[in-house]
């Protein structure tokens, strides 16, 4: 059992609190950023399929890269390397304010500035993650984590709310520039931050960069947790990509309320993750990691279940809570127990892969279950990705070294 860590415990920690201030800010105007291109796409072209490809342009540097870029964040002083991509990306959507408000921005522009947007976060990503080891003590860190996470799922429900208000108050340029604002926030809270993270000597050109990778996967692969709880992970996030795109479907069948049905499933999930960082950041030091996440992994799979065969909006709103609830109970567990198992110099890389990978596999689950949507129905589809998660859960509870992981 980890040390009881106090809820205020990791506030304690000054470049903590201004990395977590500036990531709160930053995340905050990602949601600005994503309603204002996908919103400029829909009034430049009106094309379903091109807002589509935006979407998929910024995720892609995630796969290519993801894994090269954690090389490097595991290479360079990774306070650096985040207040570089801050800049970065602050200058990039200074050029495209320019542009936009000069009338001269066209759909041809987003595409490539989404990719250039997804590669500084790219490399931003693995050293923030490999940094939170450096900035509070190693029993905090499931605390750490849950915070992370709750501001990032807080951002995602108020900032697509504040961003629509903007846009509709102003124009997408001003939501631009919000964003563009907040990236500086982040870099001048990187600023304020003693941390200084060791670097590591290597090899020059892609060889080198490659046998890093190599190194780091050796490490992950032979840990007796971690190389079931990594595939465990993303076959999980792999399963549960075809709830997003039907949800619309699946709110019409439940409800009569269309898009307001669909807000309330929406919520219910984003409050139930909500309360499950809370909790798991409250009191999840005092549990075991192995059994907290394999319970969790039955919870989510029995509410996955449960809302599939939902008839009625309010049972369909239970199971989106808890389905949401459980989510951080497997999520802060399985990324603590990587920071705490794998040597700090690596997380950069092993981080820089898991993340390539849950981006390589979502688009693919995303195209895969609306295909199954169609030919089975949006409840088959859920109720089918609970079964198929429930067998995951047994087997994760057949896994000895998982169950005692602390």
């Amino acid at each position: 059992m980890e040390p009881v860590t106090r809820p205020a415990g990791v506030f304690a920690h000054r470049d903590f609190r201004l990395l977590w201030l500036g990531q709160l800010v930053s995340n905050l105007g990602d949601s600005f950023l994503n309603l204002a291109l996908l919103w400029l796409v829909k009034e430049l072209t009106g094309s379903a399929l091109l807002m589509g490809t935006v979407m998929a342009a910024y995720s892609l540097p995630f796969v290519l890269v993801g894994g090269i870029a954690g090389v490097y964040a595991d290479r360079w002083e990774k306070r650096r390397l985040m207040i570089a991509c801050d800049l970065l990306r602050a200058g990039l959507l200074a050029v495209f304010v320019a542009l936009y408000f000069a009338d001269a921005v066209s759909w041809h522009l987003v595409l490539p500035m989404a990719v250039a947007m997804g590669s500084a976060t790219a490399f931003f990503e693995p050293a923030r993650q490999g940094s939170l080891v450096y900035l509070v003590k190693e029993h905090e860190l499931t605390q750490a984590n849950s915070f992370s996470m709750l501001t990032r799922q807080a951002a995602q429900m108020a900032g697509p709310v504040l961003a629509g208000l903007v846009v509709a108050t102003w124009s997408v340029g001003v939501a631009v520039v919000i964003d563009l604002v907040t990236f500086l926030v982040s870099a001048a809270a990187l600023g304020l931050m003693r941390l200084a993270t060791p670097r590591k000597a290597a090899g020059r050109g892609l060889g080198a960069a490659l046998a890093d990778l190599k190194e780091g996967l050796a490490a992950l692969v032979g840990h007796p947790v971690l190389r079931w709880v990594f595939p465990l992970g993303i076959v999980g996030n792999f399963l549960f990509g075809p709830i997003p795109v039907l949800l619309p479907l699946f709110a019409d069948q439940v409800s009569t309320l269309g898009p307001v049905a669909m807000g309330y499933l929406e919520g219910a999930a984003g409050a139930g993750m909500l309360l499950g960082s809370l909790v798991i950041g409250v009191v999840g030091g005092r549990w075991r990691k192995g059994r907290t996440g394999i319970t969790a992994f039955f919870g989510m799979s029995l509410a996955t279940i449960a809302f599939g065969l939902s008839r009625s909006l309010a049972p369909a709103v239970a199971g989106f809570t808890a389905w949401g609830f459980f989510n951080p109970l497997i999520n802060v567990p399985i990324t603590t127990m990587a920071q705490q198992e794998i040597p700090a110099e690596q997380h950069g890389r092993v981080f820089g892969v898991f993340l390539a990978a849950i981006m390589a596999a979502q688009p693919i689950s995303m195209a895969f279950g609306g295909v199954l949507g169609d030919a089975l129905g949006v409840r088959a589809v859920y109720t089918g990705s609970g079964v198929i998660f429930l067998g995951l859960a047994l087997f994760a509870a057949s896994l000895r070294p998982l169950r005692e992981a602390r």
